[in-house]
């Protein structure tokens, strides 16, 4: 289900807060953006789940095109995200 994928999604951005290649406030946002992604899907709040996962693949290719360290977390970031947002249950 999109509530599991978006779970997952928490734990792929909780390893790139323990691989310390980005800033702690660079993966708090992160995490922030997708822990409230899934409590919006929780409560049925489509809206604010997409705006959320938009806002975490935004920050996602940002880290992805300023960090060639954190390329490949990025990028697997950005891919997550928009598997999310294409899936029927978070999309408008």
């Amino acid at each position: 289900t999109s509530q599991n994928d978006v779970l997952r999604f928490i734990v792929l951005i909780q390893r790139v807060l323990d691989s310390e290649l980005v800033s702690e406030e660079e993966a708090a946002q992160l995490s922030s953006q997708a822990e409230e992604a899934h409590r919006a899907m929780e409560r049925g709040d489509r809206a604010v789940a997409q705006r959320s996962l938009e806002n975490v693949r935004t920050a996602a290719e940002e880290l992805s095109r300023l960090d060639s360290t954190c390329k490949p977390y990025g990028d697997a970031l950005v891919q997550m995200a928009g598997t999310l947002l294409d899936d029927p249950e978070v999309a408008r």
